[in-house]
């Protein structure tokens, strides 16, 4: 705890007060000390048989339980063009014809005229719209693989 913090709590608790006092680094410059969660290894991107080398910025991450994808790479990889309609805020994706439509302020989804709900909000990272995993195995012929060991996630598609 900082000092600020010390003077504070003891306003507020009463003398005598039992408490568990443990050693953990924090984040203080002044004390030298730097806390840093340990990175996890980066998740790859397999679409067919094609190991994507994206650049840094632009892997496959975590987010709470959920897995997500940067859509224009994956989805490029398997034939789609990404359409992006700006005063919609929405994402067309299209293949042969077939458009599906993700807005990416809500957990909705528009594939083959039905709407779905997503697991988790898209999110924008680095200019990039990420989406959950869960969205490709809505697209037809797409099923999805993880296999957490190899932290390694296949896109296998028609």
């Amino acid at each position: 705890m900082y000092d600020q913090d010390v003077i504070w709590l003891f306003s507020y608790v009463p003398t005598g007060t039992p408490v568990t006092i443990n050693s953990a680094p924090i984040n203080n410059p002044l004390r030298g000390i730097i806390a840093e969660k340990p990175k996890p290894k980066p998740i790859k991107l397999v679409v067919g048989n094609k190991l994507l080398q994206l650049p840094h910025n632009q892997s496959p991450e975590e987010k709470g339980s959920h897995i997500m994808i940067p859509l224009r790479p994956a989805a490029e990889n398997m034939g789609y063009t990404l359409v992006w309609h700006n005063q919609y805020n929405i994402v067309e994706i299209i293949k042969e014809g077939i458009s599906t439509f993700i807005d990416i302020e809500a957990d909705a989804t528009m594939v083959n005229g039905r709407f779905h709900r997503l697991p988790t909000l898209p999110s924008l990272k680095d200019n990039g719209l990420y989406v959950p995993l869960e969205f490709f195995n809505l697209l037809a012929g797409i099923t999805t693989q993880w296999n957490e060991q190899e932290r390694k996630i296949t896109l296998v598609y028609k």
